[in-house]
């Protein structure tokens, strides 16, 4: 019987130990992470801020267990945005105290999420350039899953919606 489960992340801030106790309670037969295929050759750890997935990655090659990633490589940025434009680095301190309030964990919360959504992502990125991404994760996504055991995928919380959308019988384990 296949089972899937969805956890989200906040990049560079979701404790390793937290995410290595959830996935060893899910027990995972394959681990599906929202990193792009060539992520392992590319990290760099300095620069990174997706290290809980890197850390996923590693925590499932020790247990042997699958792991294919889903993420893809496209500008989402709205016109004149990127990380070295004022308005980005004014947006992302104001996304501070949120990050401070709560943990990550309170993030896979519809209501947490869509606050710091509102505040952060749909400043930065365009919707239209961000639902197509998601699409084409979500595509990645299905043709990679295995159809029967526990299939875990690992995603920023900004995501969880629209794949509970998408996979209505999977599981949000921290909601």
């Amino acid at each position: 019987m296949q089972k899937i489960f969805i956890i989200g992340t906040i990049h560079s801030h979701t404790p390793h130990g937290e995410l290595k106790k959830i996935l060893e309670d899910l027990n995972p037969n394959q681990l599906l992470i929202e990193l792009p295929e060539d992520a392992i050759e590319k990290f760099n750890e300095k620069k990174d801020m997706r290290d809980e997935m890197m850390y996923a990655y590693q925590w499932a090659k020790e247990k042997r267990i699958p792991v294919y990633f889903f993420d893809e490589y496209q500008p989402l940025f709205n016109n004149g945005m990127s990380v070295n434009s004022p308005e980005y680095k004014t947006l992302i301190n104001k996304s501070k105290p949120i990050l401070e309030k709560y943990s990550w964990k309170d993030f896979n919360t519809s209501k947490i999420s869509k606050k710091f959504d509102n505040l952060l992502s749909r400043k930065l990125f365009d919707p239209k350039k961000a639902k197509i991404r998601e699409k084409k994760m979500l595509t990645k996504i299905k043709e990679y899953m295995i159809s029967d055991g526990n299939i875990v995928i690992i995603t920023g919380t900004g995501h969880l919606d629209f794949f509970k959308d998408q996979l209505p019988d999977a599981i949000l384990p921290l909601r």
